[in-house]
């Protein structure tokens, strides 16, 4: 399948930080039809692992996306929430929202004041059934294709596991490559050190990388690794089949020190 094809189909499966299984199943069933070698990592990151005899690539992608957990039981279809992630309050006001369970809502503030300070636990999901406390909702997905063209509101996780899964599955040159489709990431990136290590990439690509404490203590920045790395997190310029066969290339052969320039 094409990325447009693999990301509608994933955008279609709402992932919630901390509940991104039925996602991450779906992009493993995608995976299983080439010649890969599959393996989860302590927390849940699916690795899939293409060898070669270039230098050790690693492309790292988040499956999820920003979550609410509902904090209170309604037969109405009204619940205060938890964020699971980084969300501006004011930016989801009015963004329709899909639950694990199939159920549809929207998220609505309590007051119409002071809209532009407005906090999350001043918001509420107005859902069409029964809230029960501890469901997750994720943004719904606006994702389509037109002309040609993907559109979407930014670089989500769905993206960035169909760029993943297109990369791995048509590589360029002859790296050994890695691709850690990480769970829970809008948690802290928590998962992405213990990854790096079961991989030991020479250059790490990110896409749409939150800056995170990789472990306990840490930087507050990613540590992919001791390798190269690049960060791409904004624009369409990650599905230009050129690009794509840049970041192949760039595995066959050793890069040390800086991160490529990528356009």
């Amino acid at each position: 399948m094409s990325i447009q094809e693999n990301f509608l189909r994933f955008a279609a499966i709402p992932a919630p930080c901390g509940h991104e299984q039925a996602r991450m199943d779906c992009i493993a069933q995608t995976l299983q039809s080439y010649d890969l070698t599959l393996r989860y990592s302590p927390q849940g990151s699916l690795i899939a692992h293409r060898p070669g005899k270039g230098a050790c690539m690693m492309l790292y992608v988040p499956v999820d996306e920003p979550g609410f957990f509902t904090t209170q039981d309604n037969s109405q279809g009204l619940s205060h929430f938890l964020t699971l992630g980084q969300c501006d309050a004011a930016a989801l006001i009015g963004r329709s929202v899909l639950s694990t369970q199939g159920k549809c809502g929207i998220i609505l503030p309590d007051h119409t004041e002071s809209l532009d300070t407005i906090q999350p636990d001043a918001l509420h999901i107005d859902a069409v059934a029964e809230i029960s406390q501890g469901e997750t909702f994720a943004l719904k997905s606006s994702a389509h294709e037109q002309g040609g063209y993907l559109y979407s509101a930014s670089i989500s996780g769905a993206l960035c596991a169909a760029i993943a899964v297109e990369t791995i599955a048509n590589p360029g040159g002859d790296c050994n490559l890695f691709c850690i489709f990480a769970a829970q990431h809008l948690l802290g990136a928590r998962d992405a050190a213990p990854a790096v290590y079961l991989c030991h990439p020479e250059l790490t690509v990110s896409l749409g990388v939150l800056e995170a404490e990789d472990i306990p203590g840490g930087s507050g920045t990613p540590a992919l690794g001791e390798g190269a790395y690049a960060l791409l997190s904004a624009g369409r310029v990650p599905t230009d089949p050129q690009l794509l066969g840049k970041l192949c290339a760039l595995g066959a052969k050793p890069i040390c020190g800086k991160a490529p320039e990528l356009p």
